[in-house]
């Protein structure tokens, strides 16, 4: 069985100049605006808490590690600082605010979406709306669906966007975007 291990934001098989486009979140966030692609995948393996490397407790181990996974070559003087630590004011706004995601917050995040969007589904259902004499209650049937039909964009982007969250197996990698496999089979019985 392969081990299989959530990540959010994962630059893993994801091009540097793809990064910010593939995870929409991360243009909105002001603390990574001022970063280039690859910095700002450097700050990922080097603070986020699901970054392949952010066991290695002693940072200046985990710099160097992160500066050769994300391929960001800064100039020589700036190489030095951040190999002591001394890292720019931008790149310590950034580290500080990787740092604090949440990665089972947004698996959670995640699941209830698509548990709404489930339940949603459900909701639709015209059959619930009869009563004993198989008569349809339209009111109470066009007053849910509508309610349904104005939510319903903003969860599916949400959706969409995934909450930053994948799931990577030894060779593979699947994004958080769209339904689970799960929420698709319970959604087509």
């Amino acid at each position: 069985m392969k081990m299989r291990k959530s990540k959010i934001f994962d630059p893993y098989k994801v091009r540097p100049e793809d990064y910010r486009s593939h995870y929409p979140e991360l243009k909105r966030i002001p603390e990574f605006e001022t970063l280039s692609a690859t910095e700002l995948i450097f700050v990922w393996y080097y603070a986020n808490p699901t970054s392949d490397i952010i066991d290695i407790k002693n940072d200046m181990e985990r710099v160097v590690k992160a500066l050769h996974l994300s391929n960001f070559t800064p100039s020589k003087a700036s190489k030095d600082d951040i190999l002591v630590l001394k890292f720019p004011e931008k790149f310590a706004v950034a580290i500080e605010r990787m740092s604090r995601f949440e990665p089972d917050a947004r698996m959670q995040g995640r699941i209830m979406i698509e548990t709404i969007l489930k339940n949603y589904t459900n909701l639709c259902n015209i059959d619930d709306y009869k009563d004993e004499d198989n008569n349809v209650d339209r009111k109470k049937y066009v007053d849910t669906t509508k309610i349904i039909a104005v939510e319903l964009p903003s969860l599916i982007s949400k959706l969409e966007e995934g909450f930053g969250v994948t799931t990577r197996g030894e060779d593979e990698i699947e994004q958080g975007m769209g339904f689970s496999r799960d929420f698709y089979t319970t959604l087509n019985k």
